[in-house]
């Protein structure tokens, strides 16, 4: 019986510490420092536009959505305000891929490639896949509205010279 008594004491005991070090977390932040975000920083974070470039293939603007990582935003400071541009040749049956004028950081994970994926490959060649594949490299972003025959027919067969503007 006396054991049962220590037991239901302790749960008091360490409950009401439990309770004291969350009023003393929550204090100790003071509303300057408060660690739940405001409904205005919460949305602000989930609203933030989405960083796009041009890229221009057979006299067509395409919009390329960039990915969120070092590898995009080293592209787009490659891409400065003079633009990019780069001759691209077909590999492997399903992209087209040329070679950038420098090395950008990779950030290489396992990817199921769908047409219209813009990649990194070996961090000095970028690649437009028209075609699927499944490999591990770095994504750059994805061109939108365009269908895959439509962008097949852009690309063409053999080289093609594209350019990278900001947009």
């Amino acid at each position: 019986m006396k054991l049962n008594k220590t037991r239901t004491a302790w749960r008091g005991v360490s409950g009401l510490v439990g309770v004291a070090l969350v009023v003393a977390t929550l204090v100790s932040c003071g509303p300057s420092e408060s660690a739940i975000p405001t409904v205005s920083e919460s949305m602000s974070a989930t609203t933030q536009e989405e960083s796009t470039m041009i890229l221009t293939v057979s006299g067509e603007d395409l919009q390329l959505k960039l990915s969120e990582n070092s590898s995009a935003r080293a592209l787009v400071e490659l891409v400065g305000e003079d633009g990019l541009d780069l001759t691209m040749g077909d590999y492997g049956g399903f992209e087209k891929v040329g070679r950038l004028p420098q090395q950008l950081p990779t950030n290489n994970e396992q990817l199921t490639l769908q047409p219209g994926d813009v990649i990194l490959y070996q961090g000095d060649q970028l690649a437009i896949y028209y075609d699927t594949s499944s490999w591990s490299l770095t994504r750059i972003g994805r061109i939108t509205g365009v269908t895959a025959e439509q962008l097949r027919q852009l690309l063409g067969d053999g080289e093609v010279h594209i350019r990278l503007r900001h947009s």
